[in-house]
This record gives structure tokens, C-alpha cells and sequence, in this order.
């Protein structure tokens, strides 16, 4: 082995690491070897939820309206809370499936909790916060104070 290293090293330019292009061949060969005839059982991965809800937020007539995406939560295991001036988006969402193949019984279970925490530039009226709940978004509506100054500044691009 010593002499096929210094072989390759011969050709190799200045620099380059020949012995770590042998040690990945040999291990691509090991994992090749490994996986030759090794079935793997079924993974699927459910990639439509992360642990913190995508959300969409936005302005109009005088209220914030924050949207959040919970495909495959029930309504019964979300949690809205206000805090000052943030607004505190929290759940779990779980998951369970089975099904039966002949004499086999494939069961996949997935939980996870979520939480989202959106901060405001103002403080929140709990009194004044509307949430609805309709084929997997959780829609919040909070009214903006007459008293928050809009800080928005538009600027001016030059050239």
C-alpha cells in the first residue's frame, strides 16, 4: 500500500492529499459493500411542517394580520398568547398512520412541538386579538393603536 500511495503521489501536483482519495475509495467501497443485497425499510419524512411555522405577515386598514401555516394540527392543540408587544404562536402537531400489507402491520408515529414568537413595534391589547382556525392556517388579527407612529421612511435610491 506504502508504494501505491507513493505512486500516486508521483503524479499527483504539488499539494494534493493522496491519501485521503484512497481512504474515501475505500470507504465508498465499504458503504458499497455494506448496502450490496441490505434492503432498507421504507423512510418517508414529513418536509410540510418544521418546528416553526412559515407565517405571512401583513398591514391593512389599521390592523396586523399574521398568518401561520399548521397543515396537519387540530385546533385544539394550538395556543395563542400576547405579551406585551409580542404575539406567541405555540402547538404540537401530531401524527399517526397505519397500514396493513398481507401479515404485515406498518405504523409510523411523529410528534413535535412548535413555537413562534412574533415581536411587534408596539404593545398588544389582548382584548382586541381575533384568531380563526380554517383548513390548516391559523389566521391572528390584532389592532394597530391610533397612537404608534408609522416609522416607515422610504429612501431614496441613488444613481
Amino acid at each position: 500500500m506504502a508504494k501505491d500511495l507513493e505512486r500516486t503521489n508521483e503524479r499527483r501536483p504539488h499539494g494534493m492529499m493522496a491519501p485521503f482519495d484512497q481512504l474515501r475509495r475505500e470507504m465508498d467501497r465499504l458503504f458499497a459493500d455494506f448496502s450490496t443485497g441490505f434492503r432498507w425499510p421504507e423512510m418517508t419524512f414529513d418536509r410540510s411542517f418544521a418546528l416553526a411555522p412559515a407565517i405571512e405577515m401583513h398591514e391593512a386598514d389599521g390592523k396586523t394580520i399574521v398568518s401561520a401555516e399548521l397543515p396537519g394540527v387540530d385546533k385544539k392543540d394550538i395556543d395563542i398568547a400576547v405579551e406585551d408587544n409580542e404575539l406567541i404562536l405555540s402547538g404540537e402537531k401530531k401524527s399517526e398512520t397505519e397500514r396493513k400489507d398481507g401479515d404485515r402491520l406498518h405504523t409510523e408515529r411523529s410528534y413535535g412541538s412548535f413555537r413562534r414568537v412574533i415581536a411587534l413595534p408596539y404593545a398588544i391589547d389582548p382584548k382586541k386579538v381575533e384568531a380563526k382556525f380554517d383548513k390548516g392556517v391559523l389566521t391572528v388579527t390584532l389592532d394597530r393603536p391610533a397612537e404608534v407612529p408609522d416609522k416607515t421612511r422610504h429612501i431614496a435610491i441613488a444613481g
